[in-house]
């Protein structure tokens, strides 16, 4: 299970990165 959460975690990062990237997610809330 943990891999699983781990990989949750790691396309969370990549979206946040995705997002500050593009302009649009400065706080850090969904």
């Amino acid at each position: 299970m943990s891999r699983l959460h781990r990989g949750r975690k790691l396309l969370r990062v990549l979206l946040m990165d995705y997002a500050k990237d593009r302009g649009f997610g400065g706080s850090d809330g969904m």
